[in-house]
């Protein structure tokens, strides 16, 4: 069961106010894409548009004894887990489990 995604869960999972910050910002922009949220296996995935070519995979994954914990927050980028594309995908996640929002396909560079 994937946890209610709360403002407190993000700064808790992501490493800086700076990346959750740059994070909201991301997922304000419209850079999230192709979200997955699978409570079954307690995922939430997702690609963010980053600076590189390539948008970055992102993927969050939960305690199945405490689905409340985020046990493992992993990113293709450079710092590779607790960053700002991890917070733009909470953020999506958030929007989308509360409201019912639509998160559209990114394009892929080919």
């Amino acid at each position: 069961m994937i946890p209610r995604i709360t403002d407190s869960l993000i700064h808790d999972a992501i490493q800086t106010e700076n990346m959750v910050r740059a994070g909201r910002a991301y997922w304000q922009q419209g850079r999230v894409g192709d979200l997955e949220i699978d409570s079954e296996l307690n995922v939430i995935s997702a690609y963010v548009k980053g600076s590189a070519r390539q948008p970055y995979e992102v993927t969050m994954i939960f305690g199945e004894d405490n689905p409340d914990a985020l046990v493992e927050a992993d990113c293709s980028c450079p710092v590779g887990y607790g960053c700002k594309h991890g917070a733009a995908v909470l953020y999506a996640a958030m929007a989308e489990l509360s409201l019912g929002g639509h998160v559209p396909a990114i394009q892929l560079a080919d």
